[in-house]
């Protein structure tokens, strides 16, 4: 990467300092006639450029290279020429794909309102709309992503101590869990913190738009300041539970998505416990105390936890069907029998996968109403979900969307699905929704302040250009071009940026403070036959 040059700088505007002295110098050499040295300083002046040349080309070459350094630091990984360059992939790479998706969709559940505010309810027969349709109302729907997101982060928490635990690696394992346990807060807490800072500057500076009367509790900087500390400092209690309230909490006050960080901090620690009771038990004797456990979670309808204990049970499905698929020499099949069922596999791996899939994406996208009233119209009248509502336990009933008791036993189900279809694991894997999931929790957290900042302010500018057309479908589609263009590579740069330099200093700040505390270098990596490694969003 080019230096600024300071000191090309530095001689160009160098001052004569005090005590320096200059040799003096004849004009004419002895020996030399006036008419020589006269032709030879004419052919040095000719050859050589003028002094104001020079000055201006230095100067311009520290600026090109003050510009390139800019550029190294503010562009987009997709433009970096190591943007595309193909990264080993681990064993947890589809739970990353998995949460990009699902975090764009939860972009997406906050454009609507934007661009299309009468709709996103239930499909009704009374108003049926293409928009509204079980599975198609998923692609804007933010409630059932959320609920994938914390069963993705209880598989993700689990993964590297069941490994441990299956290989009983004691003290690995209580050496692991001391060091999440840790580091989640920082983790979580830091990016989340920048940006709630960043949201209340806009706010009290009114850069929002439409713009927004100021609360009367924030008239000073000071008020400010004060917001944002008690937003923070309040949040990361682990454990209030004001279900259903949480929209009222004051990190949700800042930024409504915000209020899923603490439920995410709660749920860390509960897995975190539950594998320290976990570390010295037989595989049968955890996943029965962990079907126990979410009977009882059932019961009491704590679904926030009942979501995390589930991806660890996720996890330690895997690891014990994977265990049970290892072959060995004896059990290795004959050559011609490979062949017969060869093509039986390929039909039972793809056909059975994707007749699966429907039923439950079907019941992931029940339609939702955030702390709507049972009389509600919005539910819609679909087939099979008044039946599911009837059937939802008494402790489920009354809770916000994302905590609705089918809503997340078809996440789960998904989550499975995907964890053991070879077909939709490799599709999480592609460049795409494996950049979605690494800017994943950037996305998430600043995708509604660029929403109020910048797309609502280009929309406006944009409608009355469209205004004027009279074919709908025409009209409509050039009006979210035009919006789209503008608004999604904000998003990925600003995002990507919030990554690089907020998230994963996140990422190191937590490290280097676990190193401090206590004193000692951070554990080694495990074994090379062990894959452990998985994404950032949950170290």
């Amino acid at each position: 990467m080019p230096r600024v040059c300071w000191s090309t700088l530095r001689d160009v505007f160098r001052i004569k300092s005090e005590g320096e002295t200059y040799e003096a110098v004849p004009l004419v050499a002895a020996g030399e006639s006036e008419e020589e040295d006269a032709s030879c300083t004419a052919k040095e002046l000719t050859d050589s450029p003028p002094a104001q040349s020079r000055t201006l080309t230095k100067i311009l070459s520290c600026l090109w290279s003050v510009i390139v350094q800019v550029w190294f630091a503010l562009r987009p990984k997709i433009l970096s020429p190591s943007g595309d360059k193909q990264q080993q992939q681990h064993a947890t790479a589809w739970l990353n794909g998995v949460r990009g998706v699902a975090a764009f969709f939860v972009v997406f559940s906050h454009l609507r309102p934007v661009f299309y505010l009468q709709y996103g309810d239930g499909w009704s027969s009374q108003h049926p709309r293409f928009l509204e349709l079980p599975i198609i109302r998923l692609f804007y729907s933010g409630a059932p992503m959320v609920t994938i997101f914390f069963v993705i982060s209880g598989y993700a928490l689990s993964f590297k101590p069941l490994g441990l635990i299956s290989r009983n690696q004691l003290g690995p394992t209580y050496n692991s869990l001391a060091s999440s346990l840790f580091r989640r807060g920082i983790r979580l807490f830091a990016p989340t913190a920048t940006i709630a800072f960043i949201v209340v500057w806009v706010g009290y500076l009114n850069h929002g738009y439409p713009p927004e009367e100021r609360s009367r509790e924030v008239n000073t900087i000071l008020d400010a300041l004060s917001l944002w500390f008690n937003a923070v400092i309040c949040s990361v209690n682990p454990f209030q539970n004001e279900f259903p309230n949480t929209f009222h909490m004051p990190l949700a006050e800042t930024e409504m998505v915000f209020w899923t960080i603490p439920v995410e901090y709660r749920g860390s620690l509960a897995v975190f416990g539950l594998l320290l009771i976990l570390s010295r038990t037989q595989t049968q004797t955890c996943m029965g105390s962990l079907a126990v456990i979410l009977l009882w979670l059932t019961y009491v309808g704590q679904w926030d936890i009942f979501l995390f204990t589930a991806g660890t049970a996720c996890c330690q499905v895997s690891y014990m069907i994977r265990k049970v698929k290892s072959p060995t020499l004896s059990d290795t099949p004959a050559l011609e029998d490979r062949r017969k069922t060869r093509s039986r596999d390929i039909l039972l791996g793809m056909l059975v996968p994707v007749l699966a899939l429907f039923p439950i994406l079907y019941v992931l996208s029940q339609p939702g109403g955030w702390l709507k009233p049972p009389d509600w119209s919005g539910w819609g009248d679909a087939p099979i979900y008044p039946t599911l509502d009837d059937w939802t336990p008494p402790s489920w009933k009354g809770h916000n969307d994302p905590g609705r008791f089918w809503t997340c036993i078809s996440a789960i189900a998904c989550i499975l699905l995907v964890d053991h279809t070879a077909v939709f694991r490799r599709f999480f894997t592609f460049s795409f929704p494996q950049y979605l999931g690494e800017i994943s929790f950037s996305m998430y957290l600043i995708h509604p302040l660029i929403i109020k900042v910048v797309l609502t302010r280009w929309n406006d500018f944009v409608s009355p250009w469209t205004a004027g057309i009279s074919i709908w479908w025409i009209k409509e589609c050039l009006n979210l071009t035009i919006n789209g263009l503008v608004f999604f590579p904000v998003l990925f740069w600003v995002s990507d940026l919030l990554t690089r330099y907020v998230d994963r200093r996140s990422i190191d700040l937590s490290r280097w403070l676990e190193s401090k505390f206590y004193r000692e270098s951070r554990p080694g990596p495990a074994p090379a036959n062990l894959s452990t490694q998985v994404h950032e969003w949950d170290q």
